[in-house]
C-alpha cells in the first residue's frame, strides 16, 4: 500500500520523454498489487502479528523532542530486518500491559521509565522471559526526573543481556546510482557488520532460538501473523533488490528461499500455498513437519508474495 508515495506518483505528461516512463509504468505494478490485497484480505485483515521479540519505542523521549531517541532503536531494528527474526513494536507507556506478550523484550535506549514499568519487566524475566537492555534505560523516570537503574538493566546475567554499544550512527556514503553521488547517512547491513552478527548469535541463544530460519538474503523482508478470518498463517515476503541502472527500476527476483518456521502449540498444517499479483492461482508447495516446525520452499519471488499455511480446523 505505501508503493504510491514510495514512488511519488506517475510521471508528467511533459516528462514521458524526457524520463522515458510512461504512466502506465507506474500504474501497472501498483493496480495489481492493489487487487492482489482486495482478493486476499481475508489473509492481512484482522490479524494478529506473530513477534518473538517486543522491540520497545521511546514515545514519551519523542513527545519531548528529544533528537537521539531512535539511534539504538534503528540499529537493532535494521539487524532484526536483516536476519529475519520477527518483532513488533510496543510503546514505552505500554509496557505494564503488554510486556508478558512476547518471549522476550529489546529496551534500546529507553530512558524514562516508571516503576509501574519497571515492574513489568522484572515480572517478564521472573516468569522466564529474555531482555535485551541498551544505552541509558531506566535512568529518568516516566517524568524525566533523574533515577537510579534498577540493577535489572545494569549488567547481563541469566536471561539479560546488557549491550554496552553506543555506536548507533549511521555511515556516510555517496550513493552511486544517483547523479552526483550525493550523500547520505546508511545503516551498515548485517553481512557487512560484526557487531551486528555478534548481536544477533546472543539473541538467538537468550530466546532458545528464532521462530524463523531461513536462506533469505537480507534485503528480502518477511514478517508473519495469524489470520483473524481464517485459518491460516500468511508469510509476507518482500524482495527490494532491483536493477536501478535503467528508467524504469526493474525487480531482480530471487529464489528459491527455503523457509522453516516453528508453528504455534496445538495446531496441524493442512497445506501450504504461495500467491503473488502477477499469478492467476495459488501455487501448492511441497512442506514437511516434524519437531514443531513446517519446512517448505519458496520457487521465485519477484516482488511481493504470500506463503499461507493452511491450518487444520479444529
Amino acid at each position: 500500500g505505501a508503493s504510491p508515495c514510495f514512488h511519488a506518483g506517475p510521471p508528467r505528461p511533459e516528462h514521458e520523454d524526457g524520463t522515458r516512463i510512461a504512466p502506465e509504468d507506474y500504474y501497472g505494478p501498483v493496480i495489481r498489487y492493489q487487487r492482489f490485497v482486495a482478493e486476499h484480505e481475508e489473509l492481512l485483515h484482522p490479524a494478529s502479528p506473530i513477534a518473538q521479540f517486543g522491540l520497545v519505542y521511546p514515545r514519551r523521549a519523542e513527545r519531548e523532542g528529544e533528537t537521539d531517541y531512535l539511534d539504538a532503536l534503528k540499529r537493532i531494528a535494521e539487524w532484526l530486518e536483516d536476519a529475519h527474526v520477527f518483532y513488533d513494536i510496543l510503546f514505552d507507556d505500554q509496557l505494564t500491559e503488554r510486556a508478558s506478550e512476547f518471549s522476550s523484550l529489546i529496551l534500546p535506549d529507553i530512558r524514562r521509565l516508571s516503576n509501574e514499568e519497571i515492574a513489568a519487566v522484572q515480572r517478564h524475566v521472573d516468569a522466564g522471559g529474555g531482555l535485551v537492555v541498551a544505552g541509558a534505560t531506566g535512568t529518568l523516570n516516566a517524568d524525566g526526573g533523574e533515577q537510579e537503574p534498577n540493577p535489572l538493566f545494569s549488567k547481563s546475567a541469566d536471561r539479560v543481556y546488557r549491550w554496552h554499544s553506543i555506536n548507533w550512527q549511521p555511515e556516510t556514503k555517496a550513493i552511486r546510482t544517483l547523479a552526483g553521488d550525493p550523500e547520505m547517512p546508511v545503516y551498515t547491513h548485517l553481512p557487512d557488520a560484526p557487531e551486528g552478527q555478534a548481536l544477533i548469535a546472543t539473541l538467538e541463544g537468550l530466546c532458545g532460538g528464532y521462530w524463523l530460519h531461513t536462506d533469505a538474503p537480507w534485503w528480502v523482508r518477511v514478517r508473519a501473523w495469524r489470520a483473524g478470518d481464517t485459518v491460516a498463517i500468511p508469510v509476507h515476503w518482500i524482495n527490494y533488490r532491483q536493477d536501478e541502472a535503467p528508467a524504469i527500476e526493474t525487480p531482480i527476483p530471487m529464489g528459491p528461499i527455503r523457509a522453516d518456521l516453528l508453528l504455534p502449540d496445538a495446531v496441524e498444517v493442512d497445506r501450504v500455498e504461495w500467491l503473488y499479483p502477477e499469478m492467476k492461482e495459488p501455487l501448492a508447495l511441497h512442506h514437511e513437519v516434524a519437531d514443531g516446525r513446517v519446512r517448505f520452499k519458496v520457487p521465485r519471488l519477484i516482488v511481493y508474495g504470500i506463503s499461507v499455511i493452511h491450518l487444520k480446523a479444529n
